[in-house]
């Protein structure tokens, strides 16, 4: 998990063309309700790109953390979604960012079922299972349900 931080309320302009909309007219709405000095506004994805799930890089999600004082800053610590809860304390009650992980597990499926580990050194493992292969199991399970 990179983390960016931007002093102010002040949205980078290289985000989507979906994305910006939505967060300038919630920005609006919140200077116009005078709650802008007392907001912190933390936008993280959920996935990499999906097309290629085997790919390590793809588990670098970035997380962009933006507030009244928060001071720009770009942190490429190692870090996974599981240490959200730690980051959002960071910013607002001053503790200590969370530490580096030496490795992540990971989950994820598309067209087939990703598990793997990553390690901070980039090294990674993953085991790909078409989605197809998991029907039978599926099935199964179903069967045994009823």
């Amino acid at each position: 998990m990179a983390i960016r931080q931007s002093g102010g309320l002040q949205p980078e302009r290289r985000n989507s063309s979906i994305t910006m909309p939505i967060l300038t007219g919630l920005l609006d709405r919140l200077t116009a309700a005078q709650l802008e000095p007392r907001t912190l506004i933390i936008v993280v994805s959920d996935h990499g790109n999906r097309s290629k799930s085997s790919d390590a890089e793809n588990y670098r999600i970035p997380l962009l953390v933006t507030g009244h004082g928060v001071r720009p800053l770009v942190d490429n610590t190692f870090r996974s979604h599981i240490d959200l809860e730690g980051v959002i304390a960071h910013y607002l009650v001053d503790t200590a960012l969370p530490p580096n992980q030496e490795r992540v597990f990971v989950v994820g499926s598309t067209e087939r079922w990703v598990y793997g580990e990553i390690h901070e050194t980039g090294d990674h493992l993953s085991v790909l299972i078409p989605n197809k292969a998991l029907r039978p199991i599926a099935d199964v399970l179903n069967n045994e349900i009823k």
